[in-house]
């Protein structure tokens, strides 16, 4: 035990901590699979970096505090120089890497002095053993929560819901048709666009309304968050209703994740014999990677995770300076590139064999802003202020702006595409989520919605909700008489994601 203690786990330890806590700090949004490289090699060089400070030193700890040292400065020097950037002192700018750089570097040297100097380091050992075992128990807690927490979700049944007591009749007939969900994040209301965005998107609906689709001119959200929304539209019930883990008094998101991820609506579809087919997000929560075809962006580049890891360490220097480029591909180049790839790649859905559920989710006309009107790369960045981001009103206004009006032909060409290429006329739902921010909470709920219905009569109406898309289509489609639920929306607050408001927004139909 002794030779244990004396042994410097600490700079193996360290190494794992900003990966750690970087991947704590996101929980619940990306998949832990996405620090796996990150892990292995930060433990990999510290462990190389040991071995060969110990040949040198001749000494196991001196060889600890050398590597945890440089590992300090190493995932530190990001972090402060996004704090200190353009910042001066008695009029000298310190906010360059010149500066920062020097100042690190020197550090390193001083350290490696005074580790040098020094003839027993075994309390120090011991102490840094015992200081990074308790620095990696928050984070790792927050990770074994979450997980234990999405356990138990998949392990609990959402309650046992009377209206829906008729999904026991599903049945398929050799002529059902494939559906498809398509959710535009954050795309409002026509009204909403006009009046908030100076926008008018009536070329967009009456193209629509051409292909046969019905445009709920008095659509409105159930919630104004993609989580609450769509686990009450997968799920074909409001969020409070859907069981114990749904509660006020809870404050994870979890069992809202685990709801989407292992839907009601999934799983009446693979009753049906129906494929699962869905595309990556760059959202966790709304990834179905158990379906039966997903489609991820092919990328030989880091991803967002390792790239944030990187620019909050010494690498953001080689990165300022384009070394990194062909190995980096930044947030707004990601998504331009899963955007176009997911319209590409549903294109080719029908020629696949089989019924098929298709689910969709497009984090647009919803910021980062990267769309010219044209298609063409326009970023309109955010500012930051106290370390936070944001949008100023006008700019993000104009993003929005610009990211309907390339959505909208992009949305048309695809949809025409699919109905060309079916074998049977598919059902489709083109849908937001929410509405934007930027307007009153209460014109958020106000959203497109737009449903195909092929050969069917399933009585729409200028009032229709997200929670009832389901129910019509199983009604309509799959020998169902599930009721219609009455269309209201909820306001809810990040903070207390069961906590409901109920809220009204009149609307006149249009005619």
């Amino acid at each position: 035990m002794q030779k244990s203690s004396a042994f410097p786990w600490h700079a193996l330890l360290f190494a794992l901590f900003p990966v750690v806590s970087l991947l704590a700090n996101n929980v619940g949004q990306v998949d832990y699979s996405v620090a796996y490289r990150s892990f292995a090699l930060s433990l990999v060089v510290s462990a190389a970096i040991l071995v060969v400070a110990k040949w040198v030193l001749r000494d196991w700890q001196k060889a600890g505090v050398f590597v945890t040292v440089m590992n300090i400065l190493f995932f530190s020097y990001g972090h402060v120089y996004s704090y200190v950037e353009d910042a001066k002192i008695a009029g000298i700018l310190i906010g360059r890497h010149r500066v920062l750089g020097a100042l690190w570097l020197g550090i390193l040297i001083l350290s490696i002095l005074w580790v040098v100097k020094r003839k027993d380091l075994q309390i120090l050992t011991s102490s840094l053993n015992v200081v990074t075992v308790f620095l990696l128990v928050s984070p790792l807690y927050t990770l074994i929560s979450f997980w234990y927490s999405n356990l138990s979700v998949r392990e609990t049944k959402l309650s046992n819901d009377p209206t829906l007591e008729s999904l026991a009749a599903l049945s398929a007939s050799p002529d059902s048709p494939d559906v498809y969900f398509f959710v535009l994040d954050q795309y409002a209301r026509a009204d909403v666009i006009a009046e908030y965005f100076d926008h008018d998107i009536s070329d967009f609906l009456n193209g629509l309304e051409d292909l046969g689709f019905y445009v709920a001119s008095c659509g409105h959200s159930n919630y104004p968050s993609t989580t609450a929304s769509l686990t009450g539209t997968l799920n074909l019930n409001y969020v409070s209703e859907l069981g114990e883990d749904f509660t006020p008094e809870n404050k994870s998101y979890s069992p809202m994740h685990q709801a989407i991820k292992n839907s009601r609506v999934e799983s009446a579809f693979r009753q049906l014999g129906y494929q699962i087919i869905a595309f990556e997000t760059g959202y966790n929560f709304t990834e179905l990677e158990d379906s039966d075809k997903f489609y991820k962006l092919p990328s030989n580049t880091l991803n967002g995770f390792e790239s944030l890891l990187l620019r909050n360490s010494a690498m953001v220097l080689p990165a300022d300076l384009g070394l990194l480029d062909q190995y980096e591909l930044t947030d707004d180049q990601r998504k331009r590139d899963l955007t176009l790839f997911v319209l590409n790649q549903v294109e080719q859905v029908p020629s696949l064999p089989g019924k098929k559920f298709v689910f969709v989710h497009l984090v647009i006309p919803h910021p980062p802003f990267v769309f010219g009107p044209s298609g063409e790369s326009m970023v309109i960045p955010p500012y930051y202020e106290n370390g936070e981001a944001g949008y100023r009103k006008e700019d993000f206004r104009r993003g929005y702006r610009n990211q309907v009006m390339f959505i909208n032909p992009q949305i048309l060409n695809t949809v025409n595409k699919i109905i060309a290429n079916s074998s049977q006329p598919p059902v489709i739902i083109i849908q937001g989520d929410h509405g934007p921010a930027k307007i009153p909470d209460e014109k958020r709920m106000n959203i497109l919605s737009a449903y195909l219905f092929p050969g069917a009569e399933p009585g729409f109406y200028p009032s229709l909700t997200p929670v009832n898309n389901f129910r019509l289509v199983f009604n309509t489609y799959f020998n169902t008489a599930l009721p219609i639920l009455p269309d209201k929306s909820f306001y809810v607050g990040i903070n207390n994601p069961y906590v409901f408001k109920e809220m009204h927004d009149p609307c006149t139909p249009s005619q």
